[in-house]
């Protein structure tokens, strides 16, 4: 063997493992970075990560079987997606991270069929649980929940916990409290189990619509009771909100906490988005979001449902123009969903009125 051969089978010697690893993310048809992170995935849509970095995001939630919901190992994952490609073979090889290895011998055969998966972790009990949850909302409270709520809320609840917004959950018109008691799983879920979730309903149907609110729903409609919230906590075993029974106006000014770090507002009318938003948006905490339910912009997407105009028009009115709040799109669906992202600086105007 000449001199110069031995020089160079040393460097071939260490690319082998490496190009092994990358092979096997390309032969999986998922390197491409416009097919490595869907939205519903992204951690924060302002990250950048590297392709490969992206693949092993993207084969960690398929791994856990994770949509609609988040990414399994919230410390861990990111740190790896930015490694540089020549460090990713030692998580093939040593089998430490958890979406390679054994899933590619029954993990994802056993997830196929519905079987049990007996290389899931704690991690992946705790999803088959939210799955659960997920099913029994849309068979008990279809007329107020759907898929498309819950896939769409789900990204911004992870954000704020995982940013570090300070401040209380709130959910206003919780009605029989379907979507706290998910929000509150999601919350344990992602280990923020002392967070506090305020939840407010009249517990009297709907109040009396504005001239600008359609006939979709009528006054006394969607009535409830504070018992049926403790029901539906009492049956997941999840610790109970704050329940502030009451109309928006005469609760908000005094029981509303603050900061508040996440907000959903679900009025229905015109006037109770308005004093929702009066109330809500000067106690936001930097960095917190709203999410708006009803909020139709028809211009930014056609085929979204337009039952309830009063809810944009009052965002409209309320933040005046280049309203702040945005349309949350799912791609196939009419879901119609706003979302209002408090600044971390102070912004002229945005003062308690």
């Amino acid at each position: 063997m000449s001199g110069r051969q031995a020089v160079n089978r040393g460097p071939s010697a260490a690319r082998a493992p490496v190009e092994l690893g990358v092979a096997r993310l390309k032969s999986w048809r998922i390197f491409r970075r416009d097919e490595c992170l869907p939205p519903m995935f992204a951690r924060d849509p302002s990250l950048k990560y590297r392709p490969n970095g992206s693949a092993l995001l993207q084969l960690s939630y398929q791994r856990l079987e994770l949509a609609p919901f988040f990414g399994p190992d919230m410390e861990t994952i990111p740190h790896i997606a930015r490694l540089p490609w020549w460090q990713l073979h030692d998580f093939t090889r040593k089998n430490t991270f958890p979406s390679l290895g054994s899933w590619k011998k029954d993990s994802l055969s056993e997830a196929c069929q519905g079987k049990p998966n007996s290389t899931r972790s704690a991690w992946g009990q705790l999803m088959e649980e939210l799955q659960k949850l997920r099913a029994w909302l849309l068979d008990e409270h279809s007329g107020t929940i759907s898929g498309d709520r819950i896939t769409a809320i789900t990204p911004h609840v992870r954000h704020v916990v995982e940013s570090g917004v300070q401040g209380a959950f709130v959910e206003l018109g919780c009605h029989r409290g379907a979507m706290s008691v998910w929000v509150r799983t999601v919350l344990d879920t992602l280990g923020d189990t002392a967070r506090e979730i305020h939840v407010y309903d009249s517990f009297q149907g709907l109040p009396t619509p504005d001239p600008c609110d359609s006939d979709h729903v009528q006054e006394g409609d969607l009535a409830a009771s504070p018992e049926d919230v403790v029901s539906a906590y009492n049956t997941w075993g999840k610790k109970l909100p704050t329940i502030h029974p009451g109309w928006f106006d005469e609760t908000l000014p005094v029981e509303l906490p603050e900061p508040i770090a996440f907000g959903y507002l679900d009025g229905d009318f015109y006037g109770s988005i308005m004093t929702s938003l009066k109330y809500c948006v000067p106690r936001m905490a930097p960095g917190g979001i709203l999410i708006i339910d009803d909020y139709a912009d028809v211009a930014a997407n056609p085929g979204v449902w337009n039952g309830l105009p009063g809810v944009k028009q009052a965002c409209d009115e309320y933040f005046g123009g280049n309203s702040p709040v945005e349309p949350i799109i799912l791609e196939g669906s009419d879901l119609p969903f706003g979302i209002y992202r408090h600044p971390y600086t102070a912004v002229p105007g945005m003062t308690r009125r």
